[in-house]
């Protein structure tokens, strides 16, 4: 029985020119991710900046309503165009509280400069959905102290007086023209229920 070992320069395994090409491939992989690393990073800071602009934006509208508004707590009649300007606000941070809801997925990587970058992007969405959670919360409070509530609809029947029906769904499983979906809320004034917007909704019909 032969014995013989095949010598470590005759493998055919760690021939040079079978390295070679490997080590390209994995030279360009390297400089693929780091190219894609860098443009992760770039497209972060951007999102933060426009993020923090808008919640600048955000912010300085709010204490621009809320310096309008304090001085006529007192009284019952605050101007229309203030209360509007509160409703039109609030329907803004409720579209962009939505979309905090839709986190963009994101790849894993093994590149150590990669997965830093993946954390930072991690933990300033987690920051801004908190600050996010905060600013509602003072918005909120903000509606309140206005004498603003939201109508409820939904599976009410619907009302013309509190409602606009945008479309009708086929759902024979409920009496026709039950609120399904609340489409736009709608605001009244919580002390005299007067109507400042009628809500828009979807409604069954059989």
């Amino acid at each position: 029985m032969d014995t013989s070992e095949t010598p470590l320069e005759d493998n055919p395994e760690n021939a040079p020119e079978e390295i070679a090409p490997s080590l390209s491939a994995l030279r360009e992989e390297i400089a693929a991710a780091t190219a894609e690393n860098r443009r992760t990073a770039k497209r972060t800071i951007d999102f933060l900046k426009q993020f923090g602009s808008a919640m600048d934006a955000l912010s300085g509208t709010v204490n621009g309503l809320t310096r309008c508004i304090k001085p006529q707590q007192a009284h019952p009649d605050i101007p229309k165009n203030h209360l509007l300007g509160l409703i039109e606000l609030a329907d803004r941070v409720q579209r962009l509280a939505a979309a905090f809801e839709r986190r963009p997925a994101t790849s894993s990587s093994w590149l150590p400069a990669t997965k830093k970058t993946l954390a930072t992007w991690d933990a300033a969405w987690n920051t801004q959905s908190q600050a996010l959670a905060i600013f509602r919360l003072h918005l909120d409070g903000l509606l309140k102290n206005a004498g603003l509530e939201r109508i409820h609809v939904l599976q009410q029947p619907f009302d013309p007086a509190r409602m606009t029906a945008v479309e009708s769904v086929q759902d024979n499983s409920l009496p026709d023209h039950t609120v399904l979906e609340e489409v736009l809320p709608g605001w009244q004034k919580s002390d005299s229920a007067e109507i400042l917007r009628l809500a828009h909704v979807r409604v069954s019909r059989r």
